[in-house]
């Protein structure tokens, strides 16, 4: 019974090594055509997903790869960008984590809902920020900003970032 036991263990042991993320060797990569950048959208998926089903942790080395590996994409991809405007920038007090959730966010909502308008988009992006950030085991604190934001569109006071700025006036 025990060799079963010492058994099974080992082998979950096996199935977790097997199914943990190494977005590292995606630094590696090189995109040298346009058809790369479609090649590499599961790992991008793979890398958005990382991020916001992940607490957050400066010295996740897998979080900063997967992080760097959605920009140099966003970079360079024919069909896919990401806009940071400046209210975001203003909302997120110009924190780089949360710039950097965004991308993840911002991309996530475009490639899962095939989605080309930049406001739904940054709305949605917006959204998934602010409900990672709801959950304290992600270890990410939102903006006062944010709180405010959150509150005004829980409230039904606001429907936009826009609208929120617009009455910050």
């Amino acid at each position: 019974m025990k060799r079963f036991i010492f058994i099974l263990l080992i082998a979950i042991g096996i199935g977790n090594a097997a199914s943990a993320q190494n977005f590292s060797s995606l630094n590696e990569v090189k995109f040298v055509d346009t058809e790369m950048y479609e090649e590499y959208i599961d790992q991008v998926f793979d890398c958005c997903y990382y991020l916001v089903q992940t607490p957050f942790t400066k010295k996740d080395a897998e979080r900063v790869a997967a992080n760097e590996f959605i920009k140099r994409w966003v970079k360079g991809s024919p069909s896919y960008t990401v806009k940071v405007s400046d209210k975001v920038k203003q909302l997120f007090e110009e924190r780089e984590e949360l710039i950097s959730l965004y991308y993840g966010c911002y991309l996530k909502v475009s490639l899962e809902q095939d989605e080309t308008n930049a406001q739904i988009i940054e709305e949605k992006a917006l959204d998934s920020i602010i409900r990672y950030c709801e959950n304290s085991s992600n270890k990410l604190k939102m903006t006062k900003g944010m709180k405010e934001l959150f509150e005004l569109k829980s409230n039904g006071d606001i429907q936009s970032i826009d609208e929120y700025f617009a009455m910050k006036g």
